[in-house]
């Protein structure tokens, strides 16, 4: 099998710009997070600047605003309170005259003047209700826009900031940078691939299987596969296994390992355990087809004594039968000549 990493990403650029610098080479191990490439990002920084300047200045025209709304809104009620002292004023002296002219203190002109200055006083009242109420309204639409301006700015700051940060590429996780197809001074475009970056931590072996000896292997367990590479043994877990056969009728498997003494793209053995059959084992060529049945020749009274067995399962050279007596001495090797009641000597 040929050992690739578990995990591989095509690393792309989020913004465009000139490269102005690759930090890493290919092959270099990196961590989460750590800078790969960097765009040129001078006109970034100068927008930057100008839209934290603007931020700036929307939140100074808002605070001017709303000093400057307070002072109105505090003068408008005060002309509203002194309006409307000046007709319970008024009001209290036409009331007042009513009284004096049904008593014949005053002439009819005087009420008629009392009267007048009454609704002069109310007319007051309204004009500077009503101003009142134009400044109020008016500080609440012009502090709002000024608000929304202010977000607006905010708005723009989050993004001119965001774009920065995109100028910088980096990894976005741990492990090794396998391809770098771009070189220092080219033009890089927003999608367009930037590095290739594989997680080693994790290496995958895929491999093909019957199957049903790929239903016999465990999903998670890992003690029945097993990866020599260089003479030496690691350990693996199956991972995944596909449901149905190919065009091949095969089932593809899947096995992880993470030891880090295995290179990516690897060539190691992947070996597994199957149990086949429970019986007695004999190599393979002990067993001879004899008049369509499978037989053994055992060793008794210094002959060559045909013995009828099942077999149960093979693998690796090796037979699992059933039929065949223990503590008994089978010939091995076994001649060809060998039929049935040949003389033997044993050589121990």
């Amino acid at each position: 099998v040929t050992l690739e990493p578990r995990r591989k990403s095509g690393v792309t650029s989020k913004a465009s710009g000139q490269v102005q610098q690759i930090l890493v080479a290919e092959g270099d191990r990196v961590s989460a997070g750590q800078v790969v490439m960097q765009l040129d990002n001078s006109a970034l920084q100068n927008q930057l600047s100008d839209v934290k300047l603007a931020l700036e200045s929307s939140r100074l025209n808002l605070k001017k605003a709303q000093n400057s709304q307070s002072g109105n809104l505090g003068v408008a009620r005060q002309n509203v309170d002194s309006a409307q002292a000046n007709t319970d004023l008024a009001n209290r002296r036409y009331h007042e005259g009513k009284q004096l002219f049904a008593a014949g203190g005053i002439s009819s002109v005087d009420l008629q003047q009392f009267k007048v200055n009454a609704d002069q006083a109310t007319s007051s009242l309204q004009n500077a209700s009503d101003q009142l109420a134009r400044a109020q309204r008016a500080q609440g639409e012009d502090i709002a826009l000024l608000k929304v301006q202010v977000q607006q700015a905010q708005n723009r700051l989050d993004n001119a900031e965001r774009s920065l940060n995109d100028s910088s590429i980096k990894a976005p996780f741990a492990g090794v940078i396998s391809d770098l197809p771009v070189n220092q001074g080219e033009f890089l475009g927003a999608g367009s691939r930037a590095f290739v970056l594989a997680d080693v931590s994790s290496l995958e072996a895929k491999f093909k299987l019957p199957p049903d000896q790929a239903d016999s292997l465990t999903l998670g367990s890992s003690s029945e596969l097993k990866l020599t590479y260089n003479g030496i043994s690691f350990p693996a877990k199956l991972e995944r296994r596909t449901t149905i056969p190919g065009a091949d009728r095969q089932v593809q498997l899947s096995a992880v390992s993470s030891s880090a003494d295995i290179p990516v793209g690897a060539t190691a053995t992947l070996s597994y355990q199957l149990r086949i059959a429970k019986g007695m084992i004999l190599p393979s060529s002990a067993v001879r087809l004899v008049a369509g049945v499978s037989t053994v020749f055992l060793t008794q009274g210094g002959k060559a004594v045909p013995q009828v067995v099942k077999i149960l399962g093979e693998a690796e050279g090796k037979m699992a039968l059933e039929g065949l007596p223990k503590y008994v001495s089978v010939v091995y090797p076994l001649p060809n000549e060998i039929t049935g009641g040949e003389a033997l000597e044993v050589i121990k």
